[in-house]
């Protein structure tokens, strides 16, 4: 439950480094981020009963009186209508109106600031394989 209602924090930690991101120009190339929408509209819903987080809730400990059991059940719906859903309605939101926007549209970490460099200083710890043709053995 403590995760569930941390969630809203999460989120604004979240926000608060891709927003620096995007400032330094410093995103991943948009075309990465196609399809992503489902990991955030998967988890709005409706009821909180088809919420991918409810499941753990379905299977409760058999020890747990029924009120317990009825304690924890709204509790879990309360975090759940809450803070979870509003929080995957944000990230829609968020990425939708603001994130892919300003996203690169351009692939290499090379089209990114200091990007030459990067590749300058990681190069020696690639590995480079070349493929010959044609090789006699």
């Amino acid at each position: 439950m403590n995760k569930l209602n941390a969630i809203p924090e999460f989120v604004d930690q979240h926000f608060v480094n891709l927003r620096e991101g995007l400032e330094k120009g410093v995103s991943q190339p948009l075309v990465i981020d196609e399809g992503y929408e489902t990991s955030y509209n998967d988890h709005i819903v409706d009821k909180f009963t088809k919420s991918y987080f409810y499941i753990p809730f379905e299977n409760l400990p058999i020890d747990l009186t029924e009120s317990q059991k009825a304690s924890v059940m709204m509790a879990a719906k309360i975090s759940i209508e809450k803070n979870v859903i509003p929080q995957f309605k944000r990230d829609r939101t968020f990425f939708e109106n603001e994130y892919y926007p300003k996203t690169r549209k351009t692939l290499g970490v090379s089209e990114t600031p200091n990007g030459e460099s990067y590749y300058q200083d990681s190069s020696p710890n690639l590995v480079i394989i070349n493929t010959f043709n044609n090789i006699d053995a």
